[in-house]
């Protein structure tokens, strides 16, 4: 039977010394010293990365893959309808399907596919078997690795295994929170029962089977808020103070933020979102949508810590408009939920300044920090009453191992890794934005709460 009955049934599995009897020291060893493993699956619109995390100890480190710590976030298929991953060979002719995630969130602006596709990627299950295709086969190379990368710590011992896979809080706040969860269970059954599917067509028909008997609430594979898992890698950083923060993760793929408050009352830490919003503004879709001419340039610009030249910056101001209005909302409807909250309660004292931590491969961009910096200014936020805002990067946590990487990376590309990692009994707690209605009424509350708050109508652009 497929499926599982939650952790009282965890499948186990031993890394090194496989034919030693029960009776010999190793297997005295196994017994004694099982080993629990999460691993964080970051499911970026790009690339996927992978973190591990040692429940015994609470160290982590990030996973390679051949070398790189980046998996393309694709699915190959051939005329035929073969599969293939980026982690495995291929033969000639597949055609690259990208933004898988952005594809289970039902985004339908995402451009044709260049090549005869033998699948018709509209088709909602089609989209849900090619997903799960893919993540099964990160979940299996990220164990294997785990046995070659950290062999001292694996061998002769029973390993059980879990997982978090992060979806953006707006989807994780939605009904489509049922179709993550539903692609992420049969991955993991997949992986767990050695299913590989040869073809798209064995992949729907193997979905569609496995999907009708799993029970997806005890899957050990846990669909968990991006934004949330980013939020957690700060709130375990003795620096970490209760306020208000907004958090902006700048992807290959998209801009996901959050405006939470972070709780710490007496060590019982909570998060509360009171708004987050996800656009594709991230590096390469933004490349994409200038053309591929100058795809190479034009993202290296995108990255650099240097803002690009005057002609390129001229054709993003289109862009850095609606980057500003996604800061813009997340900042003003968290805002407006928590008004009093919000400004005497930012981190760094009474009206201090309001924090905004920068993720993800563009998290170092000159040019993303001057569009998200420049919000202030362009959508009147000093008039609506927000602090000034402190663009900053989250610190890097010190039991968490790069594992060599070359130089240049930096902890803000595994930020959402690494808090994914942490396990679901460790880590804080958390709200979502649907738990916190609007105000009714802005004159009602200004009374409330004895302060002025920026009336709709007057200054429109200010919550645009």
């Amino acid at each position: 039977m497929i499926g599982n009955e939650g952790a009282g049934r965890r499948r186990r599995f031993v890394i090194g010394r496989r034919n030693t009897r029960r009776t010999s020291a190793g297997a005295g060893l196994q017994r004694s010293s099982p080993l629990d493993v999460n691993l964080g699956i970051d499911f970026g619109t790009s690339y996927t990365k992978v973190c591990y995390q040692d429940l015994g100890t609470e160290e982590s480190g990030v996973f390679t893959f051949g070398g790189e710590p980046y998996v393309p976030s694709i699915v190959r298929v051939s005329e035929r309808g073969v599969l293939s991953s980026p982690l495995c060979s291929t033969g000639t002719g597949a055609i690259d399907i990208p933004y898988l995630k952005m594809r289970l969130g039902g985004e339908e602006s995402l451009g044709a596919i260049a090549g005869y596709l033998p699948v018709d990627l509209g088709d909602s299950i089609v989209v849900r078997a090619l997903s799960s295709y893919y993540l099964a086969e990160i979940i299996r190379s990220a164990k294997t690795e785990f046995g070659r990368q950290q062999a001292e710590r694996a061998t002769g011992r029973t390993i059980t295994w879990s997982a978090n896979v992060g979806i953006p809080v707006e989807h994780y706040d939605s009904p489509k929170v049922d179709v993550f969860r539903e692609v992420f269970a049969t991955a993991w059954e997949w992986e767990q029962a050695g299913i590989t599917p040869r073809t798209v067509e064995e992949a729907i028909r193997q979905y569609d089977s496995t999907r009708q008997v799993i029970d997806i609430r005890s899957s050990d594979c846990h669909a968990v808020p991006e934004i949330v898992a980013a939020v957690w890698s700060f709130v375990t950083s003795r620096e970490a103070k209760p306020g208000i923060y907004t958090y902006f993760d700048i992807g290959g793929g998209t801009v996901d933020g959050v405006c939470f408050k972070y709780d710490n009352y007496e060590g019982s830490r909570r998060i509360r979102c009171y708004s987050g919003r996800v656009a594709p503004l991230g590096i390469s879709a933004l490349t994409d949508r200038l053309g591929r001419r100058r795809a190479a340039s034009i993202e290296a610009a995108l990255a650099a810590e240097e803002l690009p030249a005057r002609g390129l910056r001229e054709l993003l101001a289109a862009f850095e408009d609606e980057i500003q209005t996604l800061v813009g909302h997340v900042i003003m409807t968290g805002k407006q939920k928590t008004s009093w909250v919000f400004e005497r309660s930012a981190a760094g004292g009474s009206r201090g300044p309001l924090p905004i931590f920068l993720g993800g491969g563009g998290a170092r961009s000159a040019w993303y920090q001057m569009a998200i910096g420049g919000t202030y200014g362009s959508r009147q936020h000093g008039s609506a009453g927000v602090p000034p805002y402190d663009l900053q990067e989250v610190p890097k946590p010190p039991s968490l191992k790069l594992n060599g990487l070359r130089d240049g990376e930096s902890f803000p590309r595994f930020t959402i890794a690494y808090g994914l990692s942490v396990p679901q009994g460790g880590a804080p707690e958390f709200d979502l934005p649907s738990k916190f209605p609007r105000a009714k009424s802005r004159e009602r509350q200004s009374h409330r709460e004895g302060e002025d708050v920026v009336p709709f109508e007057r200054y429109k652009a200010v919550y645009e």
